[in-house]
């Protein structure tokens, strides 16, 4: 049995897919909160069947930042794996439409340079003689 979590760096309120392969029954996974000061019970998650034989699937979100210990269990075989859940950062919109408004202004700047030199390239091709 193989046990893929993804995305990488899990993120609080961002899904995390948990993917089995190769499982002989149908697994039961669990998810127990490692830190102490956190008033989460561990919980179970249910699983859904892929499309290949053997292969499983599941979806949940954590809203509290810590580690987690996802243990996956199928039949007599067990495997877990210790996840670690930090800070979702947002941006307010002061922040984002400053970002947005440096990055526009930037792409303006960088067209109107290059259609400045596009037009002289075309006016030194006329004066020469060239079509």
């Amino acid at each position: 049995m193989e046990i893929e979590i993804r995305p990488a760096k899990i993120r609080s309120f961002v899904p995390v897919h948990v993917s089995i392969h190769q499982a002989a029954t149908t697994p039961s996974l669990s998810v127990e909160p490692q830190d102490q000061d956190t008033a989460l019970q561990p919980f179970y998650v249910p699983v859904e069947a892929g499309q290949l034989v053997g292969d499983y699937s599941a979806n949940f979100w954590l809203r509290q930042v810590g580690d987690y210990k996802v243990k996956v269990q199928a039949g007599t075989e067990s495997q877990q794996q210790l996840i670690h859940v930090d800070e979702q950062v947002f941006l307010n919109f002061g922040q984002e439409f400053g970002w947005f408004s440096a990055l526009f202004l930037l792409v303006g700047i960088g067209v109107i340079l290059w259609l400045r030199r596009r037009l002289r390239r075309d006016e030194s091709k006329e004066k020469v003689g060239y079509t």
